[in-house]
């Protein structure tokens, strides 16, 4: 019998080694395992070899030789000593401390001096007596000792050749020695035999080889990356826990998202995102240099093991200029494209002792980098990981929100004409009641949402609040509500918006849809086909915050809107500064000459209100002049008073 041992992972460890250095390992690695074959299943070996020395002991009791002795004494020593070989290479291997260069030295001597000895034993029987029992224990122990160094020896053909030599010379000299024609013919046969048995090991040892090669390419396989060639995400893990495991000295972890990626794949085709993967994992590898590896984690995020770290100020160093070359331009051959990229970083062990820690407190510094300012990097601290908790409870306690019936609730923040001075529509704003933090502000959830796949539900929920109060106010009334960029996205937004109107029985001209204006920059047309079918069907569009993102006077004229919201930084300083009031009343015209609504923004004292009021162009006025938002009962009440709304400042002073 004998065991194969199949090749272990050693991704890691070649993974952390320059050019030359993984190709010696592969060298040591195939040695290595040819070795573990060699020495493999010690107790077959032992056993064989016993049998082998109680037949020796059976020929020499038989024919009463003293060499027969002296043969058996020195297989006892040889057997011995390759079984206390094979254990200790077991214990070595088992280390990690073998030399299979020497263990492979030592197996061929101390073999080929076993098979010799073996050999000369049938010699001996063959020339000292003519027992024909004795002559076949000898010879059918020397053919069952060459079918053995086959099945042994298959994984060095080097091996074996030597071995079948060392054993037939004394075999076929036996046979000679006889000086009969009948042996002659038998001798003949032992050496086609032997032929035979020469030919197929090289056969198997192919085999072998073959199949040791093909195991290496499918372990490459499943530790590359196919598009980059640089290590995947399993290599990455596996290399992080080598590093943590076998590495006493500090190393840092440079957790890499590229900014932007998603935008270049999305306008510009899954090509081009290809083609700019290749060349920033291309700068990546020639920035970090020989001491670092370089990995791709999964889609555009880098892992970068930093080795031989003297201080902090070596990562800093390196994140910087990674960031530098990631904001070269990148030629993708019809254009050109910019993006930049974050990093979040974490030092072993000072961070983590554990190679799970150390990747994930890693990726909590890259979060805490793209949520605060992105193009930048940051050393991980235990405040991040306090923030990334945080996070996850309210995660946790907006999945629970969003099936209750009462935790997310609309306030309504009414919007006045500027000549009436009576409700025309209300903006609806969600807020949040949770049972322990009290009321938490959309700025807390909704991009929490947005990160974890929530935003849909929190979308689908506010609609219908909207839509279902709005349909109880009297007259015509609108309700405006906000729609983030990323569900304008959704293939269902025609029917989900048409849904919740059915429902309700709210008419579609009294619900209006605010709209970023960044959204239209870069706007696929499936999103604009279906705001252009329900703009079609009556419901209004508007653009909220207006002069925040990419103003473009030019193409407002084109868009499928009724009306623009003026953000409410351009009453900032306007009564005291006349460049801002000309700005802010040419912004007006301009809107109103294109027939389209304009609103104000965050009008909250009563002389910003009489500023708009006396100009003819400013349709609509929103703000915190008019009062806070509203619950439903009592944006209700306001409507049904229908009377002027006195503003708030003035209503105090009366």
């Amino acid at each position: 019998m004998f065991i194969v041992k199949l090749p272990q992972d050693h991704s890691a460890s070649e993974t952390m080694q320059g050019p030359s250095a993984k190709a010696k390992s592969r060298e040591y690695q195939d040695e290595l395992q040819t070795v573990r074959s060699l020495y493999g299943d010690v107790g077959s070996f032992a056993i064989g070899s016993f049998v082998v020395i109680v037949g020796t002991a059976m020929t020499g009791v038989r024919i009463g030789h003293s060499a027969l002795w002296l043969v058996c004494g020195l297989l006892t020593v040889l057997t011995g000593v390759r079984v206390v070989t094979m254990l200790r290479f077991e214990k070595r291997d088992a280390q990690g401390l073998a030399n299979p260069h020497r263990y492979l030295l030592l197996y061929s001597i101390l073999g080929t001096l076993h098979v010799l000895t073996v050999g000369s034993w049938t010699t001996v029987v063959f020339w000292f007596d003519s027992d024909p029992l004795s002559e076949l224990i000898a010879l059918s122990t020397a053919v069952g000792f060459m079918v053995g160094i086959q099945g042994r020896n298959f994984a060095s053909p080097a091996t074996v050749s030597l071995q079948l030599v060392a054993l037939a010379v004394p075999v076929t000299l036996a046979f000679l020695v006889k000086n009969s024609a009948w042996y002659l013919v038998c001798g003949m046969f032992f050496g086609v035999f032997m032929l035979s048995v020469l030919a197929n090991s090289r056969r198997v040892g192919k085999t072998f080889l073959d199949a040791l090669n093909t195991a290496r390419i499918n372990q490459d396989l499943a530790h590359r990356d196919s598009l980059t060639g640089l290590p995947n995400r399993a290599a990455t893990q596996r290399m992080i826990a080598a590093g943590v495991e076998r590495l006493d000295d500090p190393f840092a972890l440079h957790f890499l998202d590229l900014d932007r990626f998603k935008r270049v794949n999305d306008t510009l085709g899954h090509s081009a995102g290809d083609r700019l993967l290749l060349e920033a994992a291309r700068r990546f590898t020639a920035v970090a240099g020989e001491s670092c590896v370089v990995a791709r984690h999964a889609g555009d995020e880098f892992v970068i093991l930093q080795y031989g770290l003297t201080s902090r100020q070596d990562a800093a160093d390196l994140a910087a200029a990674l960031i530098d070359s990631c904001n070269e331009p990148y030629d993708l051959g019809a254009t050109v494209a910019n993006i930049g990229c974050s990093i979040g970083t974490a030092i072993f062990p000072e961070d983590a002792a554990s190679a799970e820690h150390l990747l994930q407190r890693a990726d909590v510094a890259l979060y805490h980098v793209k949520h605060n300012s992105r193009n930048s990097f940051a050393f991980y601290e235990t405040a991040m990981a306090d923030a990334e908790h945080e996070r996850l409870a309210i995660e946790t306690d907006l999945r629970k929100a969003l099936e209750s019936d009462d935790d997310l609730y609309m306030v309504f923040q009414p919007i006045i004409g500027a000549r009436s001075m009576r409700v025309v529509s209300f903006e609806a704003l969600v807020r949040w009641k949770h049972p322990t933090r009290g009321i938490v502000t959309p700025g807390q959830f909704l991009p929490i949402a947005e990160e974890s796949g929530l935003i849909s539900s929190v979308t689908d929920k506010t609609v219908a609040i909207a839509c279902r109060v709005a349909a109880g106010w009297p007259g015509d009334v609108a309700v405006a509500i906000n729609i983030s960029p990323s569900q304008l996205q959704r293939a269902d937004l025609q029917d989900m918006i048409l849904r919740n109107l059915a429902e309700s029985g709210l008419p579609a001209h009294r619900l209006e849809v605010e709209l970023t204006e960044n959204l239209f920059v870069g706007c696929d047309s499936e999103t604009m086909r279906q705001i252009r079918a329900l703009r079609d069907l009556g419901v209004r569009f508007s653009i909220d915050d207006f002069g925040t993102g990419y103003s473009n006077l030019g193409y407002i004229n084109n868009l499928p809107i009724d009306k623009v919201k003026i953000d409410r930084s351009f009453l900032t300083g306007v009564l005291d500064d006349a460049r801002r009031e000309t700005l802010l009343r040419g912004l007006i015209a301009f809107i109103a000459e294109l027939d389209l609504i304009t609103v104000v923004e965050g009008v909250e004292t009563h002389d910003q209100l009489d500023l708009l009021a006396n100009n003819p162009n400013a349709h609509q006025l929103q703000g915190f002049v008019f009062g806070e938002p509203l619950n439903a009962c009592a944006a209700r009440e306001l409507i049904r008073r229908a009377s002027p709304i006195v503003p708030a400042a003035r209503q105090a002073a009366q």
